[in-house]
């Protein structure tokens, strides 16, 4: 990637847009879009033009930099697969939680591990069957879960995914 840093060198040689436009012959406007970096090009006639109004070299007003590579972000079905394995993680550790809270993360990871249905079912179907057990009084989910829970609801509706509750069951 190309940086320009005209600006910088218009701002130590205290001289305005207005006044470099003048002296080098373009327009207020296309000296802007070469300061912002929105030109695709310039020709060497102009870029000769500014090194002489403001005593520098091409390399004080050009910069090539190497853009830093961007990590992918994460898929929804990296996102849903962390989430229940998180919880899973953590609830199958208390003796005393819901089984069937714990066969619904279960089945949710089978599921993920087999990639038959869009991570988004399978996290509207995970939802459906913690909230159902959770309905039956025979667990509560602690702030961090219930956090996780939010999160797959979240993801459940992701990237304009339309679904329908059918159960636990149904997995």
């Amino acid at each position: 990637m190309i940086k320009i840093n005209l600006d910088l060198i218009m701002l130590k040689k205290k001289i305005s847009s207005k006044e470099l436009a003048q002296k080098i012959d373009i327009t207020p406007a296309n000296l802007s879009i070469l300061k912002t970096g929105k030109a695709k090009g310039i020709r060497f006639a102009t870029l000769e033009k500014i090194c002489e109004v403001l005593d520098c070299q091409p390399g004080d007003i050009l910069e090539y930099q190497k853009e830093k590579a961007i990590s992918p972000e994460k898929t929804v079905y990296q996102q849903v697969f962390e989430l229940v394995n998180a919880m899973y993680n953590s609830l199958s550790e208390q003796a005393d939680f819901d089984p069937d809270v714990i066969k619904t993360l279960m089945a949710a990871g089978k599921y993920l591990n087999e990639k038959k249905m869009p991570p988004q079912v399978i996290a509207a179907k995970t939802v459906d069957g913690i909230v159902l057990a959770n309905m039956s009084n025979k667990s509560k989910l602690d702030q961090t879960n219930s956090d996780r829970l939010n999160q797959l609801l979240i993801l459940s509706r992701s990237e304009g995914y339309k679904w329908s509750s059918v159960g636990p069951d149904s997995f």
